[in-house]
């Protein structure tokens, strides 16, 4: 179970990692497909576009069952 901070800092930012220190941050929605820098080291980290949601169900299969 998720704690609500961590609920509410998800739905405006997204969790990055940097990959050259490691450390963790989270960056704004607003630069999806940009580069902001890590704040510990200052290595560029690539922030990619949003992706749809995953769904946790399997795809349904357009065959029928035998």
């Amino acid at each position: 179970m998720s704690s609500p901070i961590i609920a509410a800092l998800s739905a405006f930012g997204r969790r990055r990692q940097c990959p050259r220190c490691g450390h963790r941050q989270t960056v704004p929605v607003t630069v999806a497909d940009q580069t902001v820098q890590c704040r510990k080291c200052g290595e560029p980290i690539p922030v990619p576009k949003e992706s749809p949601p995953k769904s946790s169900k399997p795809p349904k299969s357009s065959k029928p069952p035998k």
